[in-house]
């Protein structure tokens, strides 16, 4: 049950980093790669705290290639993350990664021939009803769906493949060395992305430094959670981390109702009895969904 208490880590931390990266998104950084170029110039000051525990191994060059892959897809990832947080409430685009738990048998389907039970199907099915039904809204007797949901699906697919990837490199290397290597990678292809787009970055650099606070308080939730799912990934199947990962929405519900009357317009998130009703329900199936599935 080790992997479990890891797996939580992401889990509770992500949930707060969404919160803050809603706020960054939607008042002070429209753009979304600036947002991620400030939050890999700020996150990587914590890269020497591992190096307290222990030295990366060296690696070879079929292993730099996979780095680069996941380093590529997490950035892909973010990005439209990001996006997705300017459309929707942060409790509803936290929900759809869950979309990319159902991507995962799907992908081992056509790699490695596994296959699945009709009960896991229906499932996978269920969960990908109730996701679209979070983005959803009734205008004109009409159901809207919001663009979020196709942001999130393209998101969670790349979250998806990465993490295959990153649990085959796991199984050749330990954990320190992984976590420094998709570090060092994803700093350097932002600071080469960030060079050609300099001055967008220019441009929020006063953005950057009224919110430098925000910034270092989600990169310091992002390094927690990246031990935390090497770790867990390290230890246990995908399929099985990325089940604990899905009940995140909730806590980033329960941290805003904690949290919105001390912070008072911090939050995007409707709290009207309708919304509130409508997710918890839709919430609860894709957790049971998900509880079914990973048993």
């Amino acid at each position: 049950m080790l992997w479990f208490v890891f797996a939580l880590v992401p889990t509770l931390s992500d949930a707060l980093a969404n919160i803050l990266d809603g706020r960054l998104s939607n008042g002070y950084f429209r753009k979304p790669f600036v947002q991620l170029f400030y939050a890999e110039v700020v996150g990587i000051i914590f890269l020497p705290l591992l190096f307290l525990y222990r030295l990366p191994q060296s690696i070879d060059l079929p292993t730099a290639a996979w780095f680069f892959c996941i380093t590529l897809l997490d950035i892909l990832c973010l990005l439209f993350y990001l996006r997705a947080l300017q459309h929707t409430d942060t409790s509803i685009v936290a929900s759809l990664f869950s979309i990319g738990k159902i991507f995962v048998p799907i992908l081992a389907f056509f790699f490695i021939g596994e296959r699945l039970s009709p009960f896991q199907y229906l499932a996978f099915i269920i969960i990908i009803t109730c996701a679209s039904l979070l983005t959803t809204n009734h205008a004109g007797g009409k159901f809207v769906v919001n663009r979020a949901l196709f942001l999130m699906i393209v998101s969670s697919l790349a979250h998806s493949v990465s993490a295959i990837i990153y649990k085959h490199v796991l199984e050749h290397l330990d954990w320190v060395t992984a976590l420094t290597y998709f570090m060092l990678f994803s700093f350097g292809i932002m600071m080469i992305l960030g060079a050609l787009q300099w001055r967008a970055v220019r441009e929020h650099w006063q953005s950057f430094l009224g919110t430098r606070k925000i910034f270092f308080a989600n990169s310091a939730l992002a390094f927690g959670s990246g031990i935390g799912s090497v770790l867990a990934y390290s230890l246990a199947p995908v399929t099985l981390v990325k089940a604990v990962f899905s009940i995140q929405p909730i806590f980033v519900l329960g941290y805003t109702l904690l949290l919105r009357k001390r912070f008072p317009g911090a939050f995007r998130e409707q709290f009207d009895r309708k919304n509130i009703t409508k997710k918890l329900l839709l919430f609860a199936v894709i957790m049971l969904m998900l509880i079914l599935i990973a048993e």
